[in-house]
């Protein structure tokens, strides 16, 4: 296995447009989860069975949990792309290649 420590940084344009790309996720994953919310919330399970009722619920629950976790990594990575962008731009010392 190679030794990983000598890696040279992206450069921080490369951040910057990572962290673009992953706030644009964000946004669409957002709007989506807030869709996916609002029509749950607009139309509620219709049954007689109490065993069809959870079962809806918990898919309901499980689906708009699911997107709104896909938004919150997006940000995540937004974030993280930002902040070594930052450290790059600041970071003085000479790379070896």
């Amino acid at each position: 296995m190679k030794d990983q420590t000598n890696v040279p940084l992206p450069s921080a344009v490369n951040c910057l447009l990572g962290a673009s790309v992953g706030a644009i996720m964000t946004l669409m994953m957002y709007w989506m989860t807030s869709k996916i919310a609002t029509t749950f919330a607009a139309r509620p399970v219709h049954s007689t069975s109490t065993m069809a009722m959870n079962i809806g619920t918990a898919v309901r629950t499980l689906v708009t949990g699911i997107t709104a976790l896909g938004t919150g990594i997006f940000a995540i990575i937004s974030i993280g792309l930002v902040a070594l962008a930052i450290k790059v731009t600041l970071d003085k010392t000479p790379s070896n290649t």
